[in-house]
Order: C-alpha cells, then structure tokens, then sequence
C-alpha cells in the first residue's frame, strides 16, 4: 500500500486511470476517466460533475422490434432495485442495454475508497446484465425475436404445444418466477 492512499483528497480522471490500471485489467484512457471490458462487457469509469460514474454496456444488441420487451424489463428492474439503472440506447447496430452506477464524491475520497467504489460499481452492474441476459433468450436464425435454441428450448416448446393453453399460461409462470428468481435484488430494499 502506498503512504498517503487513505488520504482524502478530489477525485480526479488521473487518480481513476490509477486506481483501475491496479485491477490488473488492460484499459484504455478517456479525458473523464478510463474504458475497459467486465465479463466481456465494456464499461467506463468516468468522472461527471461531482459523481463518479461506471457505464457498463451488455454485449448483445437488440433488433429495434425487441424495443417493447427491452423497455419492460428495464422498467421492471428499475422499479424494484436500487442499484444500477439501466437504460436503452440507439447505436446504429440495434439497441444498447446500459447500466449505470453513480457515487457522489463531492467532499472527495481516498485512493482506497476509490478503488472499492469502482470495485462495487463494477460488480452490480455486471451483475445487473448477466440477470438481464438470463431473462432475454438469444434469436433464432432468421427470426427477429426468438427463443433460446437447445435441447430444453425444444422440450419445452413441445411441452407447451401438447398443453395448449393451460400449459402456455403455466409456462408463462415458471418463466416469470425464474425470471425474478434470477435478478434477485443485490441490495435490500428499503422499508
């Protein structure tokens, strides 16, 4: 440990560059902060105002049509968690998932809290989109939305057909169970 990394002092894009070049990941410099990859997800570490803001964006893109669905689970985390926000943004590929995290460092922090703010921002919003891709399946070859292909996506599809519609009503509810089983809240809520 270095002397003086307690030592409180004003967040800089330096003192971020710093402290990430430390996880031991191969990042790239911004004028704000720094850019890097999470579980394959790009991230910035950026400072705005006086906030320090880790931007982490889900490596898959969404077709334009998938906009409804996106909108409703973003909504649907958003609502019940604290932490990150997630939002949908238009690239010219489809659309962008992005979870933010934000921590005041108005009155300034030490290198170490530093580290430990980018360390959690990092890890909620990782986890926020690996939840989200548990509850998005990947689209079938030449179908614009789709199921996840696989030995348990046939069998459920077969399952569902000979149940007709009690059985597509019963699916819909393990799924949505899973689903929230799946994205369980990182922190607790508040009374």
């Amino acid at each position: 440990m270095r002397a003086g990394r307690d030592r409180v002092s004003v967040v800089t894009p330096e003192l971020l560059r710093e402290v990430v070049s430390e996880r031991g990941e191969l990042v790239r410099e911004l004028p704000q902060g720094v850019a890097g990859h999470v579980e394959g997800h790009a991230y910035q570490v950026l400072v705005e105002g006086t906030d320090l803001v880790v931007r982490t964006r889900w490596a898959r893109l969404l077709p334009p049509p998938a906009r409804r669905g996106a909108a409703q689970l973003v909504n649907d985390w958003n609502r019940d968690r604290i932490l990150p926000t997630l939002h949908i943004e238009d690239t010219e590929e489809g659309l962008a998932v992005v979870a933010v995290s934000a921590t005041s460092i108005a009155v300034g922090l030490s290198a170490d809290q530093v580290a430990e703010a980018v360390d959690v921002a990092l890890t909620v919003t990782a986890h926020a989109l690996r939840s989200l891709a548990a509850s998005v399946p990947r689209a079938e070859r030449g179908r614009t939305v789709g199921r996840a292909v696989g030995p348990s996506a046939d069998a459920e599809r077969r399952q569902t057909q000979r149940d007709g519609d009690r059985g597509r009503a019963r699916t819909a509810r393990r799924r949505h169970a899973a689903r929230v089983a799946a994205v369980a809240p990182v922190l607790p809520r508040l009374p």
